[in-house]
Formats: C-alpha cells, sequence, structure tokens
C-alpha cells in the first residue's frame, strides 16, 4: 500500500484569512517517486505533483469528452453549411 503525505505547507493567504497549501509530497510504499512529476518552476519553487499513471478511469472520461466535442462540432457545422434551425 502507497502512503503519500503532503509537506511544506504555505500559507498563501493573509494573517487574517488563511489560505494553506503544500509545497511537496512524500510517499512510502510500493509507489516509487518515478510515478510523480514536478510541476512548475523550479526557480521560485511553485509546482505541484502529476500522477504518470493513465487509468481506464481516465481513457473512459477523455473518450468520453472525445466523442462529445466530435458530435458537437459536427452538429454545428452541418447546421452552418444547410442553415438548419
Amino acid at each position: 500500500m502507497t502512503t503519500c503525505n503532503f509537506v511544506n505547507p504555505v500559507n498563501l493567504g493573509n494573517e487574517e484569512i488563511f489560505d494553506w497549501e503544500f509545497s511537496g509530497v512524500e510517499c512510502e510504499g510500493f509507489a516509487t517517486p518515478e510515478l510523480y512529476e514536478a510541476i512548475g518552476s523550479p526557480g521560485d519553487g511553485t509546482g505541484f505533483y502529476v500522477e504518470k499513471v493513465y487509468s481506464y478511469g481516465d481513457a473512459l472520461m477523455s473518450w468520453m469528452i472525445f466523442l462529445f466535442l466530435t458530435f458537437s462540432l459536427a452538429v454545428i457545422t452541418i447546421k452552418f453549411i444547410w442553415g438548419g434551425k
């Protein structure tokens, strides 16, 4: 089992309204650091981590979005060309 903890809390708010975000993640277990990729600018220390795994759920959602956009574009194009209502 993989256990990940967020580390390095940073307050992006002010003294009155707190907005705590985390700038790092540490994982223990089966996951190795190669499973996560840091995205962001190393110069100013901002960024986030992304999993490098593409699951079946991700593929299904991507396929559904692709079909929806393709169908919508086809309907708009057909209405534009043939002047439908």
